[in-house]
């Protein structure tokens, strides 16, 4: 298995078509802030935006050639060292790709940008992903509601991550990292 996480900004005319689809899946959709259709036009001019964005990092993840799904960092705030990431991959993705790619993103978010905290909104209907970002090490500190939606706002820091990631669930997809090829392009 070779997983990259390719820049948003680095995707073909093609690949952004793609990531757009996937995006757009009702099953996607339905846990998202935004729950709107994406239309080419303008997530074409978003993308191009992202030209200009410095607290912003968007990764489409391919395993193996084939587009899965995104990860993303945002609102990094290096004075403060905090970030906020998200992630959403297609219906019948391998488990192990999402959980794989998020391991390689909060590691790079805490140990290459150096941030020191981390935080998440999760759709409280959506149970798995909740449960992942548990796993993950991740504690829910508050709720909102947004467009009809209620969400729970998670955290980890970086001392926490560093101290448990090769433990429990993050020590098997560690394990796991260091059998495959990856990289970030």
């Amino acid at each position: 298995m070779k997983i990259v996480l390719k820049n948003y900004l680095l995707l073909t005319a093609d690949e952004s078509k793609k990531l757009l689809k996937v995006r757009n899946h009702k099953d996607i959709k339905k846990n998202m802030l935004s729950q709107e259709t994406i239309f080419l036009k303008s997530h074409l001019s978003w993308l191009s935006s992202l030209r200009e964005d410095e607290k912003s990092f968007y990764y489409a993840v391919f395993v193996d050639n084939q587009l899965f799904g995104g990860v993303n960092i945002t609102k990094i705030d290096y004075k403060e060292s905090i970030a906020s990431w998200g992630i959403f991959f297609k219906s019948g993705t391998n488990p192990l790709v999402p959980s794989i790619a998020a391991y390689l993103l909060i590691d790079r978010i805490f140990n290459t940008l150096n941030i020191s905290t981390l935080n998440l909104e999760v759709n409280k209907l959506n149970i798995n992903a909740y449960k992942f970002d548990m796993h993950f090490g991740f504690k829910a500190y508050n709720e909102f509601e947004e467009r009809n939606s209620y969400y729970h706002q998670m955290t980890m820091n970086k001392e926490y991550w560093n101290n448990n990631k090769s433990i429990g669930f993050t020590g098997v997809i560690e394990r796991r990292i260091k059998k495959i090829e990856y990289k970030f392009t």
